[in-house]
């Protein structure tokens, strides 16, 4: 079992993602309670596409272990790439409860809320994102300067772009 489950996260690793699959059903048909094989499937379905497959595994990942940060940001990803910016908001809602500190989950609902015309909030989570040191200043300040363009706020806009351009 350790010995697929490790080819199958080398396989990820290697970008080999049909392959990951593979060892990692292998391993879960070995232990059908290895949660690490089930998620590194969900992350092996995330690269090749299969949104709906993944859900369905977080799911289950998530009534075994409700308080998983890593599993509602998987599934908070698998919502957005969708577009279903709304169970994306709340899946990454779920997370922060779990684990605030993630700033890849404020990313991802600062993309969705974004997605969702609702800038003020996009905003917010684009700079505890910055916070936390998941986005990176210029991508940050560049983000949250085009929700005040959305906004029509072309003073704060300016400003942002301003700092985007300095770094």
């Amino acid at each position: 079992d350790i010995d697929c489950l490790d080819i199958g996260f080398l396989c990820i690793d290697m970008g080999f993602f049909d392959k990951a699959e593979f060892w990692l059903r292998k391993s879960l048909a070995l232990n059908p309670d290895n949660d690490d094989a089930a998620a590194g499937i969900c992350e092996c379905y995330q690269e090749m596409g299969r949104y709906e497959e993944t859900i369905d595994i977080y799911n289950t990942l998530i009534d075994k272990d409700p308080y998983s940060s890593d599993y509602w940001l998987g599934l908070a990803k698998s919502y957005f790439y969708l577009g279903q910016a709304d169970k994306a908001i709340e899946a990454c809602d779920f997370a922060i409860v779990a684990d605030e500190k993630i700033g890849e989950v404020h990313t991802i609902r600062a993309h969705a809320f974004y997605q969702l015309e609702n800038y003020e909030e996009s905003i917010e989570a684009y700079k505890e994102s910055w916070r936390l040191g998941n986005l990176e200043a210029e991508f940050a300040t560049a983000f949250i300067a085009l929700c005040y363009i959305n906004m029509d706020d072309w003073d704060n806009a300016y400003e942002y772009y301003k700092q985007t351009i300095a770094r």
